[in-house]
């Protein structure tokens, strides 16, 4: 992964193997946190994904341990 402190919403979908449309929904959803860097006052937003955010989301994530098996961490 980057040392990037911030990502793009293409790249932060890239590097969680995402669509874009997808992670839209994660961030409206509050799965995963978004950032608007854009102006204030401004009429469009420039979100960014802290790369913190996508690690956070992978770890987050369950475990497959084998196929068809999901390790619940218990």
């Amino acid at each position: 992964m980057t040392d990037t402190l911030l990502l793009t919403i293409p790249r932060a979908a890239k590097e969680i193997g995402v669509h874009r449309g997808t992670l839209y929904r994660y961030i409206s959803d509050g799965e995963i946190e978004a950032i608007d860097i854009a102006r204030p006052g401004s009429r469009q937003t420039r979100l960014r994904i802290p790369i913190e955010a996508v690690r956070n989301y992978i770890s987050s994530r369950p475990r497959v341990v084998e196929l068809g098996r999901v390790d619940s961490g218990r």
